[in-house]
């Protein structure tokens, strides 16, 4: 009788847990959302966090308020919201520098990625590219192996500790090449000096290479994700060219650890479902960015591993800040 008892109070207690959590999911949102945005306004972390702001506004009939936090590499607004209630009403849009690197990189940042933060949707992927100076005659990685006897290359960034600094850092790894970086106080002055001759190689984002490629003034050699890019089909990647690679540049968006599993979800459907329309897509495609519509759970694997595999790089490689 007493088991009997105990298992329906049981029952009903489940029961009544699940009611609300369904009922709290349906509720939500009540209230605006804050999504921070860890760096200033007129970025292109900025320009995609309204994008998607607008278009949740407008589905799930609450404002969502893009709220700029910048300082410290992106790191003062991520630790923030790491602090903020889990309840679903702050957000912050990331990517890898402030989110996988910076907490191996940097000291006290505030906030552990993994521990503190759970992904609620993959938004965007930013594609690298190696762009090398055409008079250096460079056309592939098997030439930059050759390239002064292979011994002290040099290659530019935008500075240290960036993702392109560590993603050539892994190739110098992947490929056994002696490679020197020279950091540069942002990509304009390292692309600046690659076009003038007085860099043979640089990594960069495919939205950067567009134009001086098509002017004739940099030539890209390798392609550092998983695919070749849209922008550069006819580019093999560094894995095509026999040096295994995939550096993926996203962009995403991530809420406080603890944040219900039922909002994540109805948040991680409402964006998939934002961007993946033809006018969201192509205000993304115009930002220079490529929408990423992938599992939540993917995702996760995603940031997980990237996380990991830079502090490996920066911990090999011995990068600390300047």
């Amino acid at each position: 009788m007493f088991a009997a008892t105990f298992l329906a109070r049981t029952l009903a207690g489940l029961a009544a847990l699940f009611v609300a959590s369904v009922a709290g999911a349906q509720a939500y949102p009540s209230k605006p959302v804050r999504i921070v945005v860890p760096f200033t306004t007129g970025g292109a972390n900025d320009a995609l966090a309204r994008i998607v702001a607008a278009r949740l506004q407008a589905s799930l009939n609450q404002p969502f308020v893009v709220e700029n936090r910048a300082g410290a590499g992106g790191t003062i607004g991520l630790a923030s919201v790491a602090k903020s209630p889990a309840d679903g009403y702050t957000l912050v849009i990331a990517e890898p520098g402030a989110y996988s690197i910076n907490p191996s990189f940097m000291k006290n940042v505030g906030y552990d990625p993994v521990r503190d933060f759970v992904p609620v949707a993959a938004l965007t992927e930013l594609q690298l590219v190696i762009v090398a100076n055409p008079a250096t005659q460079i056309r592939s990685l098997k030439d930059l192996a050759g390239y002064g006897g292979g011994k002290n290359v040099a290659f530019g960034s935008a500075g240290v500790g960036t993702v392109q600094h560590l993603s050539m850092e892994l190739l110098k790894r992947t490929m056994k090449l002696e490679m020197t970086h020279v950091a540069y106080k942002g990509g304009s002055p390292a692309m600046t000096d690659l076009i003038g001759g007085h860099l043979p190689i640089l990594p960069v984002t495919v939205s950067t290479a567009l134009q001086p490629a098509n002017a004739g003034q940099v030539v890209p050699i390798a392609a550092l994700g998983r695919a070749r890019t849209s922008t550069f089909p006819a580019v093999p990647t560094a894995t095509e060219q026999g040096y295994p690679l995939n550096v993926a540049v996203w962009q995403g968006i991530f809420a406080p650890a603890g944040t219900p599993s039922a909002v994540v979800e109805l948040l991680n459907n409402e964006i998939r479902r934002a961007i993946t329309t033809p006018e969201v897509r192509k205000a993304i495609t115009d930002l220079g960015m490529e929408v990423t519509d992938m599992p939540r759970e993917a995702f996760d694997r995603l940031v997980r591993e990237d996380v990991k595999r830079w502090a490996d790089v920066i911990a090999e490689a011995n990068v600390k800040p300047e």
